[in-house]
């Protein structure tokens, strides 16, 4: 073995040792060793990576069905000045090639797309704090991530996250909803 191969295992080491201290230091003892606690979180964890595709579909309707609602209160020719205007390119050509002409028809990135262009019509209407826009930007990445998952593994804790960040979406333009108290629970 070289010497810089042995300096790079030496701090390789330092470090997951450091980290691993740092970690028990702040876990139960025994945490490591108790297989059936760690047993317990990978089922749950399966759990909710096989449901959140579930909870996208249903914020779709969720959002689908506000927007409809509230899209006419804004404009009355809000299909033409605030729909179709909001939408890429891919997206209006979807509207042409399949006839859609209703807010029911658009998945969740159109849905999002149209609530993000016309942030400033919706924020005079209705009394959302700024980082509303912000969960409407990370559910639109969230909602690409999980529409082109790879062969790669999922990560626990973005699970976590997407979960959080949906439901305080949901939360803050719908108010009380089925689907948030339901994340929420998790």
């Amino acid at each position: 073995m070289s010497i810089q191969a042995l300096e790079a295992y030496l701090h390789k080491s330092f470090w997951v040792y450091s980290i691993r201290y740092y970690e028990e230091a702040r876990l139960p003892s025994g945490f490591y060793e108790n297989t059936a606690r760690n047993s317990t979180i990978k089922r749950h964890m399966e759990n909710l990576k096989s449901q959140f595709p579930l909870f996208l579909q249903e914020a779709t309707l969720l959002l689908s069905s506000w927007l409809s609602q509230n899209l006419p209160e804004i404009s009355k020719a809000w299909w033409s000045e605030l729909v179709l205007p909001a939408l890429s390119f891919q997206q209006k050509e979807r509207v042409e090639r399949y006839g859609i002409n209703s807010i029911e028809q658009f998945d969740l990135a159109a849905l999002l797309r149209i609530l993000d262009k016309n942030w400033y019509s919706f924020i005079e209407q209705f009394p959302w704090e700024p980082q509303v826009r912000n969960y409407v930007k990370e559910v639109q990445t969230i909602r690409n991530r999980w529409a082109h998952i790879d062969s790669g593994e999922i990560i626990p804790e973005n699970v976590y996250r997407d979960c959080d960040t949906l439901e305080r979406l949901l939360a803050s333009i719908l108010g009380d909803n089925p689907l948030s108290s339901k994340i929420g629970c998790l």
